[in-house]
């Protein structure tokens, strides 16, 4: 028996089985305002 077959299977014989589909609209997680700072330090203009 094919490991699909024994899934298959499992869920066949399952008192309960649920489905769920999550929807997830971020293209890419990014936050808004980042929290970060970016300096150069430069000793011969110091």
């Amino acid at each position: 028996m094919s490991r699909r077959a024994r899934i298959e299977a499992a869920f066949a014989g399952a008192a309960h089985v649920t489905k769920l589909d999550i929807v997830n609209t971020r293209v890419a997680v990014v936050s808004m305002e980042p929290r970060v700072a970016l300096a150069h330090y430069d000793k011969t203009t110091e």
